[in-house]
């Protein structure tokens, strides 16, 4: 069931390990599996890859070995373009089919329209004030203050320590992106629940990652956030599985792998395809990475 819209959150940050004895050929698998996002290999950076807008709006993939471990992480705008090229559920069967882990996830849900500086100042107040509980103990509460373009004093709470198990930063989602340079999304403060995961540490799956709508609201404290009134929050069921194997996979053949290309760069890829000659097919699916199609 796909949650209501203004409670659903999303994977803003995402780490997944699998065994490095494991990971022979798994980075090619991968970049196949997000072919539609074209990843693009960081000049000198081995094993690092840009996703997104060239020149505009870039996210990062990585891929590195951790002693006897091998990491693949997603910063919040790849996984953006990956949703919006519908490939972050192939993404993520990479996984199913190994052992795996999710050792760390950021969920994210956006309140817009909302003005950050007060809810900011007035949270911190209450935080040293009362103090927020994340788990059984209450957790230790700090701000970094800045100050927006109208010179008023806003920034990031921070609730819980950086290696808890559980964490949340609650900050001014407009003034980050202004900073960094990007189109002002207006009004926006965003609620972010850091999870570390992993032996003794919280229980993620692969489902947490692809939808952490329950998730989120199931840390989520009371006296934070809650959900719009009326809406229904879908239950959070914890599970020692240590991964989470996805619905059946719906096979595609390569050509509609590459008609899906084509359809998103607004183009008849398979006729270019067919004026470069019998072997225009093969030579454009192997550069898209899509494997070879046959001609006819």
């Amino acid at each position: 069931m796909v949650p209501d819209p203004q409670i659903q959150a999303h994977a803003d940050y995402l780490n997944i390990s699998i065994p490095y004895l494991e990971s022979g050929g798994f980075q090619d698998e991968v970049l196949a599996a997000i072919g539609m996002a074209r990843p693009h290999p960081r000049p000198g950076c081995p094993g690092l890859y840009d996703i997104g807008l060239i020149g505009r709006q870039i996210g990062t993939l990585k891929f590195v070995r951790r002693g006897e471990v091998f990491v693949v992480s997603l910063s919040g705008t790849a996984l953006m373009f990956l949703r919006a090229n519908d490939c972050f559920s192939d993404f993520l069967w990479c996984f199913a089919e190994r052992p795996h882990r999710v050792t760390h996830l950021d969920a994210a849900y956006d309140r817009r329209e909302v003005e950050a500086s007060p809810v900011i100042l007035e949270l911190y107040r209450r935080g040293i004030d009362r103090g927020f509980r994340l788990s059984q103990r209450k957790a230790p509460v700090s701000c970094h203050f800045a100050l927006n373009d109208a010179g008023e004093e806003t920034g990031t709470v921070y609730v819980g320590a950086k290696n808890a198990r559980v964490s949340l930063a609650v900050y001014d989602k407009r003034q980050e992106q202004i900073v960094k340079g990007r189109p002002d999304p207006g009004p926006m403060v965003r609620y972010e629940l850091r999870f570390r995961g992993g032996e003794d540490a919280a229980p993620l799956t692969l489902r947490d990652a692809a939808d952490p709508t329950a998730l989120f609201w199931h840390y989520m404290p009371d006296d934070i956030l809650t959900p719009t009134r009326g809406v229904t929050v879908p239950k959070w069921v914890k599970t020692d599985v240590a991964g989470y194997y996805l619905p059946p996979r719906i096979p595609r053949t390569d050509e509609e792998q590459f008609r899906r290309w084509a359809e998103r760069i607004g183009m008849d890829g398979v006729a270019i395809a067919d004026r470069l000659g019998p072997h225009g097919r093969s030579l454009l699916s192997h550069l898209m990475g899509f494997g070879v199609m046959s001609s006819g």
